[in-house]
């Protein structure tokens, strides 16, 4: 589609020349021959470019560039005589995209079609880059609004540590107020508020406010396990990014550990009377009975047989009470340990070191 060019000019001769120039290069031109009829006509929206003359009838050229503003539908080219290059400055501080002097031996008319073209394509270049900046804001809100959404919280770091992006579970999970996270935010003052929390303890705040930050610098992949004072623990993941970027992911990871918990407390507790099972009998036994001979200390059991249940009573300083299901099992364990408990017994010198 060719480029409509409106020209304002009174001077109808000087109109013609003009015309005939740009049409002969393929541009589609538009005259008016006074100033208000050149205004309506620049706000029809039907023009791409316009040419201003300065001495209108009704109108001046630089008020119909003052009566355009601050959006002006189309890019404007000052087409001023010789004799007013202050007319044409005026119009460039008001807002014109160029400007082109009438030299009286008509050179001006070569200079036109270019200048056109020049302004044109600046525009062009401009709006393409607004579209581009536009899709580029949409995405970023999608992203941020993904980010947003997701369970982990998640930062993102730039070569000096200092945050470039977050989501607000970060805040939820560290409790920290909604205006303190902001982008530029180093990361040695994001660990300070966290450590004023009470996250890292008294003593060993600063110790491990160093250790994390050790992480983060070190631009290595890393784990580990942060425990709160409210008991909620939060797995830290943290990697490197090909810009040299460091990301770092948040993840409560609280119901998983207290049924990790649960899980070990299961392996080695009778779920229903809650009382050691025969696998936490038997590590506790070998455990017992190897600090006794190490130590060379006395070793008594205590043996109860009931019709279903059998009790085994360790009593050394630290006694533990077993509840087996087979008797069968108990006594053959039991003869072990006496056999044991004798052997240490009499192996024992007066002088036996004490427990450490």
């Amino acid at each position: 589609m060719s480029t409509r060019i409106l020209y304002v000019e009174d001077d109808a001769f000087v109109a013609r020349l003009v015309k005939r120039r740009l049409e002969n290069d393929g541009f589609v031109v538009t005259v008016s021959e006074d100033g208000e009829t050149g205004l309506k006509l620049a706000q029809s929206g039907a023009i791409d470019i316009i040419l201003l003359d300065h001495m209108l009838p009704n109108m001046s050229g630089l008020e119909i560039l003052k009566a355009l503003q601050p959006d002006p539908p189309a890019p404007v080219i000052m087409v001023s005589g010789s004799s007013e290059l202050a007319v044409a400055v005026e119009a460039m501080k008001i807002g014109a995209s160029d400007y082109v002097i009438k030299e009286t031996d008509g050179s001006y008319l070569d200079l036109l079609p270019r200048t056109i073209s020049c302004v044109f394509n600046h525009v062009r270049l401009i709006e393409d880059k607004k579209q581009a900046d536009e899709r580029i804001a949409e995405q970023a809100q999608t992203i941020q609004g993904v980010l947003d959404n997701m369970d982990p919280g998640i930062t993102l770091f730039d070569t000096d540590l200092n945050l470039v992006s977050y989501n607000d579970r970060i805040l939820e999970l560290f409790e920290l107020p909604a205006d303190f996270l902001e982008v530029g935010i180093p990361l040695i003052d994001i660990l300070n508020r966290i450590g004023k929390n009470g996250d890292f303890g008294v003593e060993e705040s600063k110790e491990a406010i160093t250790t994390r930050l050790d992480f983060f610098k070190s631009g290595e992949a890393f784990a580990l396990d942060h425990e709160r004072l409210t008991g909620r623990v939060i797995e830290v993941r943290g990697g490197p990014m090909p810009g040299g970027e460091f990301i770092a992911t948040y993840t409560d990871i609280t119901d998983r550990k207290r049924m990790e918990d649960e899980l070990r407390r299961l392996a080695t507790k009778d779920p229903l009377t809650d009382v050691n099972n025969r696998r936490r009998y038997t590590e506790t036994s070998e455990r017992e009975l190897t600090r006794c001979i190490r130590y060379e200390h006395p070793l008594c059991v205590l043996m109860q047989i009931t019709s279903r249940r059998l009790m085994i009573h360790t009593a050394t300083k630290r006694g533990t009470v077993f509840w087996l299901p087979s008797p069968r099992r108990a006594c053959t364990n039991f003869v072990m340990l006496m056999s044991l408990g004798v052997l240490a017994a009499k192996n024992s010198p007066s002088h036996s070191p004490k427990h450490p």
